[in-house]
């Protein structure tokens, strides 16, 4: 996860699984920083994605999303994003 520009991290256990102790969003995003990313931020809510994409990406950009459960958030934000503009 060191190429991308930007990486946003959401909820670690979103699918169900019970929680590891020490592990979440906030603690990936600190090895991520660690490990000399320059923009790795967590997620606050899901309701945020649109408005961080949108203020860090250009039109041309890629934006992957990958993880289990962020198929919603990913499903929904091209509607999302167009009806910024």
């Amino acid at each position: 996860l060191e190429d991308p520009d930007v990486v946003i991290v959401t909820d670690v256990n979103a699918s169900g699984e019970p929680p590891i102790a020490g592990v979440d969003k906030h603690t990936l995003v600190d090895a991520l920083r660690l490990s000399g990313h320059r923009d790795a931020l967590a997620l606050p809510a899901p309701s945020d994605l649109a408005t961080l994409v949108a203020e860090r990406t250009q039109p041309g950009d890629l934006v992957v999303c990958l993880g289990a459960q962020v198929f919603k958030l990913a499903r929904a934000l091209p509607d999302q994003l167009n009806s910024r503009i």
